[in-house]
């Protein structure tokens, strides 16, 4: 990108870059170009100048490969979060089905854990147990 080689780093880069990746016919290029050259523009220019430059790109931006795996990885991220905080309740549902009252102590110890694969034999766990005593010594092994 322009901007490593120019001597003086100031708009006019900005402005040459951006017209000669707007150049190319190819907009998958043409947005992955523009996240290369605004990651490197950053060495040298504030987020909000050039947030306010590429105003216009931002859209074309959301296409870039390395934005896509950013917002994929958000989306997974989000669902297993999801998922964990789901199995926690559906533990605590079943404890309180079967026990009556959980202690808050099993829910604090719960919010802990957020392997989903633990959690998801805990809850399997917890429909069999005889006891919450009995759950709380498995919560007690998959902590360790």
């Amino acid at each position: 990108m322009l901007i490593l080689v120019a001597e003086e780093k100031d708009e006019k880069v900005l402005v040459r870059s951006r017209e000669l990746i707007l150049t190319s016919g190819d907009e998958k290029w043409q947005a992955n170009a523009l996240s290369t050259a605004i990651t490197i523009a950053r060495r040298y220019f504030s987020k909000d100048l050039l947030l306010k430059f590429f105003r216009e790109e931002l859209e074309m931006l959301q296409e870039a490969d390395i934005v896509q795996d950013w917002i994929n990885k958000g989306i997974e991220k989000g669902i297993e979060k999801g998922e964990v905080k789901a199995t926690r309740n559906d533990i605590l549902d079943v404890l309180s089905e079967r026990f009556g009252v959980v202690k808050k102590g099993i829910s604090a110890r719960l919010a802990a854990i957020d392997d989903p694969a633990v959690l998801r034999s805990l809850h399997r766990k917890s429909v069999k147990v005889k006891s919450l005593a009995e759950f709380i010594r498995l919560l007690e092994e998959a902590e360790n």
